[in-house]
């Protein structure tokens, strides 16, 4: 570099802060994106664990005699966009960072019958030996 003047030295100075900033805004976008991935599996990992172990719940009171119960809680994360008991089965939906849906099941040898809230939040469950199904509430 040869400087002729103050000039030369001011403009090679915003030309490499320019070229830093532009850097610094694809380093910044990109960790943003990875961050909302991140986030969305843990959130999907959080779902999947709590139906997991409600599952394993009405599993329990089912092998116990009618009336049996027991009561816990599940955290619904933001990302879950349904929840549904059918059958055996709880099944949900979340929404990617993408956009895209993601659909996944957690079944339980008993047969189930009721609903969950879908809304994001701590919940609680009630789950109920009603003889020939859990009743999920």
């Amino acid at each position: 570099m040869i400087f002729r003047g103050d000039g030369q030295a001011s403009v090679e100075l915003i030309v490499i802060l320019a070229i830093s900033a532009v850097v610094l805004m694809f380093v910044l976008a990109s960790s943003e994106e990875r961050l909302a991935t991140d986030q969305n599996q843990l959130e999907e990992a959080q779902i999947s664990a709590g139906l997991k172990k409600v599952s394993d719940a009405a599993d329990f009171v089912y092998s116990q005699s009618i009336g049996a119960s027991m009561e816990m809680s599940l955290t619904i994360p933001k990302s879950v966009v349904s929840l549904i008991v059918s059958a055996h089965c709880f099944e949900y939906s979340l929404m990617r960072p993408s956009g895209e849906l993601s659909e996944s099941v957690k079944c339980s040898l008993a047969r189930l019958n009721g609903t969950i809230d879908d809304s994001p939040g701590t919940k609680r469950i009630v789950l109920i030996n009603q003889g020939a199904f859990v009743s999920v509430s």
